[in-house]
């Protein structure tokens, strides 16, 4: 896996990619939303095992969730865009997966899924830390804290869909914490959302640091 260095290039004309380690090919640029297999290995294997996977397809520039479990719309294609709260929309890692290895033009049926993402509930242990980096100010103590938030959670981080953010998976079990924290998004400085449940997170598996859950 990648080490993830959190210093930011304001160089290109993007203004403000992830440097993740000298030893990787790709330049320190923002990482463009593609297509790519997921792969998630075994430090996954908590989350990987509950029925809490929701595909998403890009649309409109944001990630709209699939229920697979819907009727065929209008236009005879499965998949309609519905909310992620509804248990009945949730399926299981591999079915998430599934869905996104159908091959556009293969099955108009189906609605070719761009990536898959977890919906935590107030029943399941994890949290989600999720820093938005493209919106910090190199200049500004952000960049800081920031740097301190991924080096003091000792637990899986991956990249986000765009590439210019990062998310921390691990495990909140202090009640008066999660209570504390509430639903949704619980917001810190600006630029990191702390999401316990009742929210919808991409995954990724563009893994920089891959080890367990903590």
């Amino acid at each position: 896996a990648a080490r993830f260095d959190p210093r930011m290039d304001w160089s290109g004309a993007c203004h403000g990619g992830l440097i993740l380690s000298p030893t990787l090919t790709s330049p320190a640029r923002p990482v463009p939303f593609r297509r790519e297999p997921i792969r998630l290995g075994p430090n996954w294997g908590p989350m990987t095992s509950r029925t809490q996977w929701v595909p998403w397809h890009a649309h409109n520039g944001g990630k709209m969730p699939i229920n697979i479990g819907a009727a065929l719309d209008a236009r005879g294609r499965r998949g309609g865009v519905r909310t992620t709260r509804e248990p009945d929309a949730w399926v299981s890692y591999d079915r998430a997966m599934i869905q996104c290895a159908v091959q556009d033009g293969t099955d108009k049926s189906y609605t070719r899924a761009d990536g898959i993402g977890f919906v935590l509930t107030k029943d399941d242990p994890f949290v989600c830390i999720d820093l938005d980096i493209k919106k910090i100010d190199e200049t500004s103590g952000q960049m800081q804290l920031a740097r301190l938030v991924i080096q003091h959670c000792e637990s899986l981080c991956e990249l986000s869909p765009s590439g210019k953010g990062a998310h921390i998976w691990g495990y909140l079990h202090d009640p008066h914490l999660r209570a504390l924290i509430g639903s949704a998004r619980y917001g810190v400085c600006g630029f990191i959302d702390i999401l316990q449940y009742r929210v919808y997170a991409t995954v990724t598996g563009r893994v920089f640091r891959d080890v367990p859950l903590f």
